[in-house]
């Protein structure tokens, strides 16, 4: 069984996905309730009644509460029961409630809390402000389901070496002349590529930095913080010209386990707003690397492995382009392990 870090923000979804209409979705395993209020603010349940465990997304929500479509009874945004319908009896105990997450809205992010309320810290949320940058970026979003642990996912993305073999219109990224960096400041990773006189990739061609064959030099910089939450920086500049000379692309890549064995890839993409590319193209692009290109290989790759979860231990080769995702699983696995101690040491206390 994986398990999951608890006391931390986790991806639920994208804020335009959050309506008033209840939205169901399984989340380290848990069935979620999503749905939002008439003041605008996100309410995260359990989704499952503690009646007889129906699933309170097929309700109504009724004056910004809840009803369960099985009995009727009725949840506040707390969670806490606040009607019965078929009974006179209205002394309904403090009991009879839903588990609640906390939640954050921020750069169109709806960020969630699994663990022990009383530890929620705002502070780690990951901040990617460009996402709420309407002036000067145009933004595409999107959302990947892959059949596999969301660790694999994280290794594609912090082991960019692949790029030139899985994805044809990001080709181009590596040379003879490519250098790799990978390090740690705190709990976040960095996976960093350089790489001079390369040619400009097929996707760059089409944004406001074609060079039309000149040779460009190229960064490829990805930070990571736990548990899953990468950006991804890629520059580019003519050969010889200062990288400010040049050009940036900017994304976020989010991972949420929806399972031990599935993954919610939140991704988004982000061009100047002056530019010409249509948000369709650009979109397609993105969503062929994501969903065509990348997924198939991620799954291939967590069927090959069976049952098994924990890649490291089955022993695979490591390559120096491994130090980025190597690294994060570590963090990882080291705040996993200091929450389950602080946890037995509070269980033998009290």
């Amino acid at each position: 069984m994986t398990d999951y870090l608890m006391n931390a923000w986790y991806m639920g979804a994208w804020c335009n996905e959050v309506t008033e209409k209840p939205m169901s979705r399984r989340l380290l395993g848990v069935n979620t309730l999503f749905y939002r209020k008439t003041d605008g603010t996100v309410v995260a349940l359990r989704d499952r009644c503690p009646h007889r465990f129906a699933p309170l997304s097929k309700g109504k929500v009724i004056n910004d509460q809840i009803q369960c479509p099985y009995h009727g009874l009725v949840f506040d945004g707390t969670g806490q029961c606040v009607a019965n319908p078929i009974t006179s009896d209205t002394r309904i105990p403090e009991a009879v409630r839903v588990q609640r997450f906390p939640v954050v809205e921020q750069s169109n992010i709806v960020w969630f809390w699994p663990g022990d309320p009383a530890k929620c810290d705002t502070s780690p949320i990951p901040q990617f402000p460009y996402l709420s940058d309407n002036m000067t970026y145009k933004h595409v979003y999107g959302l990947t389901p892959v059949k596999a642990h969301f660790e694999l996912e994280t290794d594609n993305l912090m082991d960019l070496s692949h790029v030139d073999m899985v994805h044809p219109g990001f080709s181009g990224v590596f040379n003879k002349t490519s250098k790799y960096t990978a390090g740690r400041n705190g709990n976040t990773v960095f996976s960093n590529w350089v790489t001079t006189d390369a040619k400009n990739a097929p996707v760059m061609e089409q944004t406001s930095f074609p060079t039309n064959g000149a040779p460009i030099d190229q960064w490829l910089e990805m930070s990571w913080q736990p548990p899953g939450a990468m950006y991804l920086e890629v520059a580019v500049t003519r050969t010889g010209e200062p990288r400010s000379a040049g050009y940036s692309l900017k994304s976020v890549h989010i991972l949420t386990p929806e399972t031990e064995h599935d993954t919610h890839y939140f991704w988004s993409a982000a061009i100047y707003s002056h530019e010409h590319v249509p948000l369709d193209l650009f979109r397609a692009g993105f969503n062929n690397a994501f969903d065509f290109e990348d997924k198939p290989m991620i799954e291939a790759v967590a069927a090959e492995m069976g049952d098994e979860i924990d890649l490291l231990s089955m022993k695979p080769l490591l390559l120096r382009s491994d130090a980025g995702s190597v690294l994060a699983r570590r963090v990882l696995k080291e705040l996993i392990a200091k929450e389950k101690q602080e946890y037995y040491q509070y269980d033998r206390v009290g």
